[in-house]
């Protein structure tokens, strides 16, 4: 099994040596408590009680918060016209609804211009944060060729793609 990741890990086993080489879901289970032995290298008796759930009050809560991005706002007064004019250097006033906003956008508009991350430090991860925060906002995408380059811009269900 060439293709699993091991590790060596260094456990005060008795009468067993001392380093025990673990595959990455051992590893895991050891973590979890599963596995027949404790840090300590003592032997276990029974898996470890599970995990009490949240109070009633605490799990209501959590039920209630959105699980928003810290992104999320940023992006959403970015792509709404609210932030500052050098945030919307790029685009001309034709490329600009009435309220200031950007009519069609790619997701590395939203990353240099609404983010202020360097096009350097833009990548995958950082894309589908941002995708999935204008999906979230019900912003839809289509694909286009722009400055020779196939691109995926984003525009408001309202206003239809490509249109002013």
């Amino acid at each position: 099994m060439a293709d699993q990741r091991q590790l060596p890990l260094e456990l005060p086993l008795p009468a067993q040596g001392t380093v025990v080489i673990l595959r990455m879901d051992d590893l895991q289970r050891l973590f979890l408590g599963a596995l027949p032995f404790d840090l300590a290298g003592n032997a276990r008796s029974s898996a470890p009680a599970p995990r009490a759930g949240l109070a009633p009050d605490a799990e209501r809560e959590q039920v209630a918060r959105p699980g928003r991005d810290c992104w999320h706002d940023q992006v959403r007064q970015w792509i709404e016209g609210r932030a500052s004019d050098r945030c919307y250097e790029r685009f001309n006033l034709a490329d600009r609804g009435k309220d200031g906003e950007p009519l069609e956008f790619s997701i590395a508009d939203v990353l240099t211009y609404a983010l202020q991350i360097e096009p350097s430090r833009q990548g995958r991860q950082e894309a589908t944060r941002v995708g999935s925060i204008l999906q979230g906002l019900g912003w839809r995408n289509y694909r286009t060729t722009r400055r020779g380059k196939r691109v995926r811009l984003y525009y408001r269900p309202s206003r239809g793609p490509g249109s002013d």
